[in-house]
């Protein structure tokens, strides 16, 4: 699995992240997008046959699913 193929756009993952924390402001979200890309890197190289949607993932081990 290509990191940066599973990597959605900033644009996307704001209005997915908003959506799922209404409460986050644009800082927060803009601080939580770069967390977000460095958890995909790290999470397909460790798990290279994953077909796991790293941003459910990336949720979970920030507690918000």
């Amino acid at each position: 699995m290509d990191a940066d193929a599973k990597v959605m756009e900033s644009r996307v993952f704001f209005f997915k992240y908003k959506e799922d924390c209404p409460s986050a402001t644009l800082e927060q979200a803009d601080v939580a997008y770069n967390d977000y890309k460095d958890f995909c890197v790290k999470y397909c190289q460790e798990n290279p046959e994953a077909t796991t949607d790293c941003y459910k993932e990336f949720l979970i081990t920030q507690g918000k699913q």
